[in-house]
């Protein structure tokens, strides 16, 4: 008789998309997005990755998604000095932190509960990236940086794509109302109509698969 927990996540996770779907658009975006700023710049890209996953996702399952701004939090590694596991950082509430402002990802929300469903980011790729990119920044006080020496020794899977209970252990996302309003600005300022061609470019990726929840 399967545990508790485990049938507990087997019945949120029945809830998402099939996961032949999720894999198509994921693999979709990522190569849309690359062949948009290239492969060097696509760890930087994670508010393009959220902007044209949500405009591709919404499309191909006719469903509602929400780009969200906030603070990132992925476990680097676990105890590596034996004074607890060791985290890197995107703060919305501190823009100094390891030199970036903060991160963007996609969210399903039940609007009439008030509740997010999917926490989806198609980055999840580039978090090594993103920590080793920054490993070499100071912190605003001009202090050490504590993650100094630490070696990435965590796997994550290249997307994400869960309901908030299953997403993956050592990961925490945090939604900020004001990173989401000034991200969101600062995105179409610099994107404006690109976004939607670059989306266009993902939506002719995507293989040809049965998108019913039946697959």
């Amino acid at each position: 008789m399967p545990q508790p927990k485990l049938r507990a996540r087997a019945v949120a996770e029945a809830s998402l998309p099939p996961a032949a779907v999720r894999s198509a658009i994921a693999t979709a975006t990522h190569r849309a997005v690359v062949e948009a700023v290239g492969p060097a710049a696509a760890p930087r890209s994670c508010a393009l990755y959220a902007n044209v996953g949500a405009a591709l996702a919404g499309g191909v399952l006719d469903r509602e998604y929400a780009v969200v701004y906030g603070s990132l939090t992925v476990r680097v590694a676990r105890d590596p000095d034996g004074a607890g596991d060791a985290y890197f950082q995107m703060r919305a509430d501190d823009a100094a932190t390891r030199g970036m402002e903060f991160h963007a990802w996609i969210q399903g929300q039940d609007e009439a509960a008030g509740v997010v469903t999917e926490v989806i980011d198609f980055a999840a790729r580039h978090y090594r990236g993103m920590y080793e990119t920054q490993a070499g920044f100071g912190w605003a006080e001009g202090g050490a940086d504590p993650l100094a020496g630490v070696v990435w020794a965590e796997e994550y899977p290249p997307f994400v794509w869960a309901t908030p209970e299953t997403a993956p252990d050592g990961l925490f996302l945090s939604a900020d109302p004001g990173a989401t309003l000034a991200g969101g600005e600062a995105f179409f300022a610099r994107y404006g109509e690109v976004a939607g061609t670059i989306a266009r470019r993902a939506s002719q990726l995507v293989p040809r698969l049965d998108f019913g929840r039946g697959c």
